[in-house]
């Protein structure tokens, strides 16, 4: 139980610490540009979200000092109660800024495209992605599974997105042009049928 409370809480600890210094990180993924885009995002990490990790180390000492006495239910009930506190603090200040770094971004553009083009098609391409299927939930809207033939047949409005390594492919054979990047994910707009590409 000890080691397994100083190896939790450790990470719990490091975790927003190293996270606050994520430019230090960008060198070991220097040929996963996505990697480095989605660590530049600006996930409100903070010393104060290492509080999660330091109630595992506490909590974890105090249940294996107190457990050098005889079993009781109160040890039990202790040792439940900082494995049930520890969860809840990891969920709400740990998780949020986790989020931010894999999808935050790729969410919020959805949504702010939901509102202002409820009539363009989304889909995804070089990669999977479920998100647009539930952030573009109108039934003017039409979200594809992924950019396949009748994605890219359709005469109407268009966008695709896919991340940032894979983004010049589309602009290059589809004449696709870009409306936002951020987060390691581009978002592109196709031209419509019978539009003028330059």
């Amino acid at each position: 139980w000890l080691i397994q409370s100083l190896i939790v809480g450790t990470v719990a600890v490091l975790l927003p610490i190293v996270a606050m210094n994520a430019d230090l990180l960008t060198p070991l993924f220097k040929k996963d540009p996505f990697a480095v885009a989605a660590l530049g995002v600006d996930a409100g990490w903070a010393y104060w979200r290492t509080v999660a990790g330091f109630w595992a180390l506490v909590g974890g000492i105090f249940v294996y000092w107190q457990s050098a006495k005889p079993l009781t239910k109160r040890i039990l009930g202790m040792h439940y109660v900082v494995v049930a506190v520890f969860v809840q603090l990891a969920l709400m200040v740990l998780i949020k800024p986790i989020e931010k770094h894999s999808q935050h971004s790729l969410i919020a553009t959805l949504k702010a495209m939901h509102r202002q083009e409820p009539f363009t098609w989304v889909a995804p391409d070089g990669f999977k992605s479920y998100a647009h299927l539930f952030y573009n939930s109108s039934t003017a809207h039409r979200a594809c599974l992924k950019a396949d033939s009748s994605f890219y047949n359709h005469t109407g409005a268009r966008v695709l997105f896919t991340k940032i390594h894979k983004a010049s492919r589309f602009i290059d054979v589809h004449h696709a042009e870009i409306i936002e990047s951020k987060g390691g994910y581009v978002f592109l707009r196709l031209p419509q049928a019978g539009q003028k590409v330059d």
